[in-house]
């Protein structure tokens, strides 16, 4: 027993005597105020914050993977199909995602949340515009399937609910900030 508690204390000592500058306790890199909080960046509610970033806000993320997707999928679409409601389709689906950008720019302070409230609207009246067209317009267009036109509607529809609620939100944070 003697032996195995000579060996702890030795194992302590060196633990604890060990120099503080030595880089098991400090890196230089590692100053930063807010080391070890990175978690923090990956909550939703983080990036309504001053210091988040647009690309942890889910709903933006949505809108640019949709942007996306539509791109590419108009590229296969022949040019005889392509009509003014076509046009208009894909040019409101990829402004939602550039107007959720512009209302985050103003931030979440209670002076500038009216902007970005106005600008999320925006981006939820041109997924609203988007869904219409496709409704009435292109659902049994020939350069469209079934298939395409079901997953088309569906992640279009989460798309508008979602932002419908972050609209929602950002307007309780802003009562909040009236009380």
């Amino acid at each position: 027993e003697d032996d195995w508690d000579d060996d702890l204390d030795d194992e302590l000592d060196d633990f604890f005597l060990e120099d503080p500058d030595d880089d098991y306790f400090y890196d230089e890199g590692d100053d930063d105020f807010d080391f070890g909080e990175e978690w923090k960046e990956l909550s939703e509610d983080f990036s309504m914050t001053e210091y988040g970033s647009l690309e942890t806000l889910n709903v933006y993320n949505n809108a640019r993977n949709l942007a996306a997707y539509i791109l590419q999928w108009a590229e296969g679409v022949h040019t005889r199909y392509r009509s003014e409601e076509y046009n208009d389709f894909v040019g409101s689906i990829l402004k939602i995602g550039a107007k959720l950008a512009g209302g985050y720019s103003f931030g979440f302070e209670q002076d500038f949340l009216g902007g970005n409230i106005a600008y999320t609207k925006k981006g939820l009246r041109c997924a609203n515009w988007s869904l219409h067209l496709l409704q009435e317009h292109l659902k049994g267009a020939p350069f469209i399937n079934s298939d395409e036109y079901a997953m088309l509607h569906e992640q279009l529809f989460e798309l508008r609910n979602q932002i419908g609620i972050y609209v929602q939100e950002l307007r309780e944070k802003f009562n909040m900030g009236l009380e």
